[in-house]
């Protein structure tokens, strides 16, 4: 079954390229998938295209749903007999209302064309919802990635298959394998505020990583999403007179994400850092300090891990415990790699079915 997949996503953002080169390279065991990546850096869609099957929409039509060309892409749709669509896991209930409106259209359009239109891998809560409900018309099935989200949109729309399935980054988990024999007593820690108390959320940083390098640590700070470079350098400026301590001196990319192999811990508020360490075998640790942030990634965790010890910490002011999180290193680590092996077969077998036209309960 061939596919269309717009990509709308944020292209400075490790986590993002994960998601959609994931989806990318799953759809494309089903068909070919006519990957609209219009205006994306190459240094982000470059990875989009590396499997045969994946078509670049703009460069082969000269055209793109981003500047709705209804009518071209209609006529991609019925020409090379896609029966699949799907977008990036964004936000697009924050679009303008115009561009919502332009969206609700797009899928009448679509679906007149004989595709389906689904939605892989998002999320949904009562802050939320309302553009969710806007927006939503004229898809068919959701995928949502948490238990929660599932329960919650199912109270608010009767009318739409809603499923589960586990957040599509840890698809990775089928492409790399994590090799615990190289791991050293090394710690990644990245992390961006989102509070305005951001002297506090500083020192209580410092103390984290101080306790692990007095457990005999070395820690690395680092950042997969552009705009945390700042607090991260500022962060390392704290430490730069400490051996221990060290500065990851480049964002993080995909072709950088064996930086995970040798690290016991991650460290980090970031939902796809700690997410994609975790791929590697680093054990994920959630430093939290938004109520917001800590939900979603709480969600996505319980959804995904067993272990009472991985729940997430849901205050910044609350003291990280690294001597036990060290005594149970070994068992926190069979359930992160069991969890994942698990959740990227699930995704994969999923995905599988979305795009064969098996729907699921």
């Amino acid at each position: 079954m061939n596919t269309y997949f717009l990509c709308a996503t944020q292209p400075g953002n490790l986590g993002d390229l994960v998601i959609n080169k994931m989806l990318v390279d799953e759809l494309c065991m089903s068909g070919n998938v006519y990957v609209d990546a219009y205006h994306l850096p190459e240094i982000f869609k470059a990875y989009l295209f590396d499997n045969q099957n994946a078509i670049d929409v703009n460069k082969n039509f000269g055209c793109t749903l981003k500047r709705y060309q209804l009518g071209k892409v209609a006529k991609i749709i019925k020409s090379n007999h896609i029966e699949l669509y799907a977008n990036s896991p964004g936000p697009l209930y924050l679009l303008p209302l115009y561009k919502r409106l332009m969206f609700r259209f797009m899928h009448f359009l679509i679906r007149r064309q004989g595709a389906r239109v689904v939605n892989i891998g998002g999320c949904c809560s009562s802050s939320i919802i309302r553009g969710l409900k806007f927006s939503q018309i004229g898809i068919s099935e959701y995928y949502l990635r948490s238990f929660q989200s599932v329960e919650y949109l199912k109270s608010q729309l009767k009318e739409i298959k809603i499923s589960y399935i586990p957040d599509v980054s840890l698809l990775l988990r089928l492409k790399v394998k994590p090799n615990y024999a190289s791991k050293k007593q090394s710690v990644a820690f990245s992390f961006r505020p989102d509070v305005q108390d951001v002297g506090e959320l500083r020192e209580q940083c410092i103390r984290i990583i101080n306790s692990f390098v007095e457990e005999g640590y070395s820690v690395v700070l680092y950042w997969q999403v552009a705009k945390d470079e700042g607090f991260v350098r500022s962060l390392y400026a704290e430490f730069e007179s400490i051996n221990e301590v060290s500065l990851y001196e480049k964002q993080l990319w995909y072709e950088d994400m064996a930086f995970y192999e040798d690290k016991q811990f991650v460290v980090s508020n970031r939902l796809h850092s700690l997410l994609i360490g975790g791929v590697y075998g680093a054990v994920p640790i959630v430093f939290g300090d938004s109520a917001v942030a800590c939900a979603k990634i709480s969600h996505v965790f319980s959804s995904v891990f067993k272990s009472d010890l991985l729940a997430v910490q849901n205050s910044y002011k609350r003291e990280i415990d690294v001597r036990k999180l060290i005594s149970n290193l070994a068992t926190m680590q069979a359930d992160v790699d069991e969890s994942i092996n698990a959740a990227a077969k699930q995704c994969r077998n999923i995905i599988s079915n979305i795009a064969n036209g098996r729907i699921i309960a």
